[in-house]
């Protein structure tokens, strides 16, 4: 014999599976406790993940290398009107939109 504590609502779950099965309390935690070490012990092979990569292309007049400029874009007016004076201040008048964004020393 072993004596093992149970959490109440593991117990509350066993004891209604014995209900509900017709079943004494017992067997029914000795079934649950094999299916699940089973489950744990010997876990059923996975397969790999795979993605599918599908070609989607470039938008023309887009730059690609600059994803600061590729944010503002993607951000519209709200963006650029928010950096406006940021970008004054570092020396560049309006770089959203040029391809400067993330190199502001570079003159436009």
């Amino acid at each position: 014999r072993t004596t093992l504590t149970l959490d109440p609502d593991v117990a509350a779950k066993a004891k209604e599976g014995a209900a509900r099965f017709g079943k004494p309390f017992k067997e029914i935690v000795n079934a649950a406790l094999r299916a699940g070490l089973d489950s744990v012990l010997n876990p059923a092979p996975s397969k790999p993940y795979k993605t599918h990569p599908h070609p989607m292309g470039l938008k023309p007049g887009l730059n690609y290398d600059n994803i600061s400029e590729l944010l503002a874009l993607s951000e519209g007016d709200a963006l650029s009107t928010r950096l406006g004076p940021i970008l004054g201040q570092i020396g560049g008048t309006s770089a959203v939109g040029t391809g400067d964004l993330a190199r502001p020393w570079r003159s436009v």
